[in-house]
């Protein structure tokens, strides 16, 4: 029988669930975007409270015969009016499984389409703490329903303050919410929440505060920062150093702020090589510091740079659906990068990153890349390699290893000590080899 097929009983007896008791807290997520994880449910919700225009996919559209309705006279204005009118109805109409049915991809899309689409995700929480802290709330109980564990959850602050000049509302208090969200339901969901702040690449210049956020807020549960990349564009910047010319893909204020985050011990995660070259990822990790990649996909493009990775231990985080759906790794592609790496055994691991978009948690992620072919042992596999990855505090992450290992009935305490310390307590650039073997 080929794997993946059902045949006799073994299709006749699949579902339904028949567990009495929660899926045991066995997985951990390192690549979740805030806005992405907000609820269908809650996404309506705020929608109609605040009657907010959905769904809203950028500049806004002239309705053909929308001029002439000025000079045709009262006949015209009727019609605007009856039309106008269907419109309203609609509006209130609007059902959540119509925000199911725009939200949620089927089918390959440029990733501008799904951009677009997450910014109804961003609409609704703007200027609302008490909205981003019910988002951050539900998160946590959608993470521990799926049985994980441990993540962390990507958040820009700036996409969620209007006005900046305002002292109502500060990125602060947006990281603040968000935190005191996941801290809530931590206690009665078992799932450990931690914040990644984002900055976008070419616009750190604006985001040195950044910095001063991470360490302020690094005892509530901010962990580290995050470079985002949409590097389907990728500009090229000349630099000059020691009288040598070198293409960078990163712009020198983005290679300046993660110098100074290496400085003060922030951790460093940065997203590169989802469309763009493989040497965006060896940019990232020379000249970034990266401490591990974001997608990455592309660094099988150069073996050298692969092998590299490999034998330093190089941490990728993967979105397989996602990946698909927003055609950085082409549908047509029958070895996913997913597969090779964990027959290859490099570092990586699964995470879902846009669950609104996808319409699948961590539960989802692992069925599918079993259908193609990974074993439990892989993904057993993926989540310690996600757990040493994460960017917890060395005693933080030596518990999360014991918890894990004790959830996979591994308990031997010589074979356990030895395991958890493994990349636990690590320097912080443990890639020193990495300038002579690059």
């Amino acid at each position: 029988m080929s794997c993946g097929h059902y045949h006799g009983a073994f299709s006749h007896f699949r579902g339904p669930n028949r567990r009495k008791n929660p899926i045991p807290k066995s997985r951990v997520e390192l690549c979740l975007l805030f806005e992405g994880c907000i609820r269908y449910s809650t996404l309506w919700q705020l929608v109609q409270e605040k009657k907010i225009v959905f769904p809203d996919e950028g500049p806004a559209v002239q309705v053909e015969g929308e001029e002439q309705v000025e000079e045709g006279g009262e006949e015209a204005v009727e019609e605007k009016t009856a039309t106008d009118d269907k419109k309203e109805v609609a509006k209130r109409m609007l059902s959540v499984n119509d925000v199911i049915s725009h939200m949620v991809v089927l089918t390959p899309v440029s990733k501008d389409v799904i951009n677009n689409k997450l910014k109804n995700c961003i609409n609704v929480l703007k200027d609302d703490l008490e909205a981003i802290e019910r988002v951050a709330r539900e998160i946590s109980e959608d993470a521990g329903d799926n049985g994980v564990k441990y993540f962390e959850v990507g958040l820009d602050p700036t996409k969620f303050v209007t006005n900046t000049q305002e002292e109502s509302l500060t990125f602060t208090d947006v990281v603040k919410a968000a935190l005191k969200g996941m801290k809530e339901a931590e206690a009665y969901t078992g799932a450990k929440g931690s914040v990644i702040l984002q900055c976008e690449r070419g616009k750190t210049e604006d985001s040195r505060g950044i910095l001063t956020l991470c360490q302020n807020l690094k005892a509530d549960g901010v962990v580290g920062i995050e470079l985002t990349c949409n590097d389907s564009v990728v500009n090229t910047v000349v630099a000059e150093d020691a009288g040598s010319v070198e293409s960078l893909l990163f712009s020198t204020e983005d290679i300046s702020l993660m110098a100074e985050a290496k400085e003060q011990k922030i951790h460093r995660s940065i997203q590169a090589g989802e469309y763009g070259p493989s040497d965006m990822i060896f940019q990232a990790i020379e000249k970034l510091h990266a401490d591990r990649i974001v997608f990455g996909y592309s660094v099988a493009q150069d073996p050298s740079l692969y092998h590299d990775c490999k034998t330093n231990k190089i941490h990728f985080l993967f979105t397989p659906s996602l990946s698909i759906l927003n055609t950085s790794v082409p549908a047509t592609t029958f070895y996913h990068p997913v597969v090779q790496f964990a027959e290859e055994e490099m570092e990586f691991s699964i995470s879902s990153g846009l669950p609104v978009i996808t319409g699948g948690w961590t539960v989802q992620e692992f069925d599918l890349a079993q259908s193609w072919g990974l074993t439990e042992t892989q993904l057993a596999s993926s989540t310690f390699s996600a757990a040493r990855a994460s960017f917890l505090n060395d005693q933080d992450k030596k518990d999360l290893m014991k918890e894990l290992r004790k959830i996979f009935g591994i308990e031997d305490k010589v074979e356990l000590e030895i395991f958890i310390n493994h990349k636990c307590g690590q320097p912080d650039d443990p890639r020193k080899v990495l300038k002579t073997s690059f």
